[in-house]
């Protein structure tokens, strides 16, 4: 009775793994960190970004985004141009982007960071059959 439970859910247990993943497992190939030079995730391979180390940020009340001359402007990063915060709440006449950590990306997306002191941390991995 024991061999045919240790059996079944061996069974199960593959059958969900290859059920959610439709078959393909995924690699560990290398970690990243991404700056102000823009990288595209590779044909073949997914990024989980894991986080955003910023080099600097102060709250203002009035938030200017993309300058990194300025210790009162806010850093960003990118995904396919389209610009993101990691912020917290700030307060009263503020606004929260909260951006959630880890995310993943596809291949084809591009990515980079605002400010030369700032990174993307990132696990690249190779998508198998």
């Amino acid at each position: 009775m024991v061999r045919v439970a240790t059996y079944w859910l061996a069974g199960l247990l593959l059958l969900t793994t290859f059920g959610v993943t439709n078959g393909q497992s995924l690699l560990f190939s290398r970690v990243l960190t991404i700056s102000t030079v823009e990288d595209t995730v590779p044909p073949g391979t997914v990024w989980k970004v894991c986080s955003f180390l910023q080099s600097r940020v102060t709250a203002t009340t009035s938030i200017n985004i993309a300058v990194c001359s300025n210790e009162a402007n806010q850093s960003t990063f990118f995904v396919d141009g389209n610009y993101y915060f990691d912020w917290g709440d700030y307060g009263a006449g503020s606004a929260t982007a909260s951006n959630q950590f880890p995310f993943w990306l596809p291949a084809g997306k591009r990515v980079r960071t605002c400010c030369a002191e700032d990174f993307l941390s990132i696990i690249e991995f190779t998508v198998a059959p």
